[in-house]
């Protein structure tokens, strides 16, 4: 009886180790699913902080800060900053909500036409940059259509039309400048065609 008692003890421990080691499996596989699972919700809360951090919110194009680093990522190129004409007068006319519709699907428009390998952002309010990763003829060519096709499509509401157009000055790299420099000169461009008629390249 004693040997049968021990024999029984030694079969109720192993049997218990056993459960225990499965229970412990069990527990270490739960826990793992579950920490795959929240890095993975943290890998896509993380993207999207990512988007938010680089795109305007109004938009959804990159934003000044995101253009600034791919821009300073590249050795030549050419950059266009355009803007919206006489804007604050939509605006005022208006309404802002209906100048945020503008900015939108003027985004929209511009991004239809431009070759894939440029790239867009919004630069603060109605201005616009643009750059393309060379220099070419085609920029100004790609430009002219951009301008001239919003001049000549207006854009549609419920119970109006409203016609639209830009201005655009445009700037080369060069190896002494500074990407500050060459933003500098696009944007006197920029305001030397406001000043002399508008609705240029």
């Amino acid at each position: 009886e004693t040997l049968l008692a021990t024999e029984f003890l030694i079969f109720h421990r192993v049997v218990c180790i056993i459960i225990s080691i499965f229970l412990l499996g069990y527990l270490c596989i739960g826990q793992q699913k579950e920490l795959i699972s929240s890095q993975r919700a943290n890998k896509k809360y993380i993207k999207r902080l990512e988007y938010i951090s680089d795109h305007d919110h109004l938009t959804q194009i990159p934003n000044r800060r995101c253009i600034i680093r791919r821009v300073s990522e590249m050795k030549d190129f050419t950059l266009v900053i355009f803007d919206i004409d006489n804007f604050k007068s939509i605006n005022d006319t208006y309404g802002h909500h209906v100048g945020d519709q503008i900015l939108c699907r003027l985004t929209r428009r511009v991004l239809s036409m431009l070759p894939e390998e440029a790239q867009m952002g919004r630069w603060g309010g109605e201005e616009f940059l643009v750059v393309y990763p060379y220099h070419k003829d085609s920029v100004r060519q790609n430009l002219e259509t951009i301008r001239s096709t919003i001049a000549e499509k207006p854009f549609g509401f419920e119970d109006f039309m409203l016609n639209v157009s830009i201005t655009a000055g445009v700037a080369w790299s060069r190896k002494k400048n500074t990407f500050d420099e060459i933003v500098a000169e696009a944007d006197f461009l920029l305001y030397h065609g406001k000043k002399t008629g508008k609705n240029k390249v």
